[in-house]
């Protein structure tokens, strides 16, 4: 078992905790919704326990259980409403978030996880609105984060999916709407040892009650050693509004060159 307290990676899901690292991580950007202000939690400050539970038959399995300060719920500068799921300082009126994930190795190389989390989140009105005409109040909401991903590797094929959701409860006293902010993505890459080449595919969707936004990514990698990567991707991205209208999409090409430590 081990014990972690102060600022951690959000253990819910396994894209935020085990692949976002630039020398891990298998194209240069993240699935859509799975950055900051997206459907998975990043970060948290609070107390957590992870460890591995003794086999039952064949199949080993580990978990995560944590504690940890409130996120924040409110309207970003650019007016989209958006859960700001970074490690807080303090919970505000808002109480500790609990949860954590539990995951399944059923077969070798392959493994199985499902994540939850409940609490409040605090609604920061001095940023953001004016509820009967007082500034520096604050609401707390109803929260809840689910989970899902599977990971699987055989002979250098790689693939990964991942299903993150977080829930925003309503509250009368403001003008903001809740609802709820998910993402997925599937990804599938081949590592050609003989040649160190490694070509990546990937789709990525993100809901949440604004909008909609989905991504193709194709990439090809070259690996000097297991700890330094570069990188090469084309992105596709369609992102469209609640009312269904197409926006301007943001098609791009992409190089990284990353290092590990």
């Amino acid at each position: 078992m081990g014990l972690q307290i102060g600022k951690f990676m959000s253990p819910l899901g396994q894209f935020v905790q085990n692949q976002h690292p630039s020398w891990i991580n298998k194209l240069p950007n993240t699935p859509v919704g799975f950055g900051h202000d997206g459907a998975a939690p990043t970060s948290n400050v609070g107390i957590a326990l992870r460890g591995g539970l003794p086999k039952m038959g064949s199949i080993r399995s580990n978990y995560v259980s944590f504690v940890s300060n409130a996120p924040t719920f409110g309207e970003a500068a650019d007016g989209d409403v958006v859960i700001d799921a970074n490690g807080k300082t303090s919970s505000g009126n808002a109480s500790k978030t609990w949860g954590g994930r539990f995951a399944i190795n059923p077969v070798g190389n392959m493994e199985i996880g499902v994540s939850g989390a409940i609490g409040k989140v605090s609604e920061e009105l001095t940023l953001l609105t004016v509820v009967n005409g007082t500034e520096g109040d604050k609401i707390s909401r109803d929260y809840n984060v689910f989970g899902a991903d599977l990971m699987y590797n055989l002979e250098g094929v790689d693939l990964k999916a991942e299903y993150i959701q977080q829930k925003i409860g309503e509250n009368e006293s403001s003008t903001l709407e809740g609802g709820l902010w998910r993402a997925w993505y599937a990804q599938a890459s081949y590592q050609m040892n003989w040649l160190r080449f490694e070509p990546v595919l990937r789709y990525s969707d993100y809901h949440n009650p604004e909008t909609n936004k989905n991504q193709w990514a194709l990439g090809v990698n070259y690996l000097f050693s297991n700890n330094v990567i570069a990188k090469v991707a084309y992105e596709y991205n369609t992102n469209e509004d609640d009312l269904g209208d197409a926006s301007i999409n943001n098609n791009r090409v992409s190089a990284q060159l990353a290092f590990g430590f």
